[in-house]
């Protein structure tokens, strides 16, 4: 088995020390750390006694692409309202694709879209729409990613999922009082009893 590049042959631990390694399986051709340089149009020629064949394989390596920023950015919105999330690149570089994903593998928000533009529109944001938002962008010069630290606020609310309003005990048992709060930041929660704080 010999491998080439750009018709040139290379040798097992690669040309001019540029980290190229082969691996001892055959036909296996590994480059750990490829750079511009390994770019080309590699050939894996076998061969035996009853002839041979060539494999021709086109090498492209992307480097990533400079964003606007690289650090995680703070946004925080109003519950009900609706978020735009810019994923900016070089307007001078055409846009491959663009990827929204969110941290920890959580789905998108039912209600996100992604705009022409590549923007993150997601309309009526709840609570739980809080979170990591990272956007992936393959232009012709690489892959870049944007990151949104998202916090959405909300006004004082008690779910509906509360205890109903009337409860009855036997006496002498104990008794648990829920008040679920849908607000953020979390609210001062007080309890109090025919008027008279507890």
């Amino acid at each position: 088995v010999q491998w080439f590049r750009n018709f040139i042959p290379v040798m097992e631990e690669g040309e001019g020390g540029e980290g190229l390694e082969m691996f001892t399986v055959p036909g296996v051709y590994h480059i750990p750390t490829p750079s511009k340089m390994d770019e080309g149009k590699y050939i894996c020629l076998v061969q035996n006694s009853l002839g041979e064949e060539i494999r021709e394989i086109n090498v492209v390596v992307r480097v990533l692409a400079e964003l606007n920023t690289t650090s995680i950015q703070d946004v925080i919105d109003i519950a009900s309202g609706t978020l735009s999330l810019p994923c900016n690149i070089d307007e001078n570089e055409d846009m491959i694709s663009i990827l929204w994903e969110r941290e920890d593998e959580q789905a998108l928000p039912s209600t996100a879209v992604t705009a022409i533009d590549g923007n993150l529109i997601i309309v009526g944001t709840t609570i739980a729409d809080s979170g990591i938002y990272e956007c992936v962008v393959e232009i012709n010069s690489g892959i870049g990613r944007l990151k949104y630290n998202v916090t959405i606020n909300a006004p004082p609310g008690i779910s509906q999922e509360c205890q109903t309003p009337l409860m009855t005990v036997l006496h002498g048992q104990s008794i648990t009082l829920t008040c679920n709060v849908t607000s953020f930041p979390i609210s001062s929660v007080q309890w109090f009893i025919d008027g008279k704080l507890l």
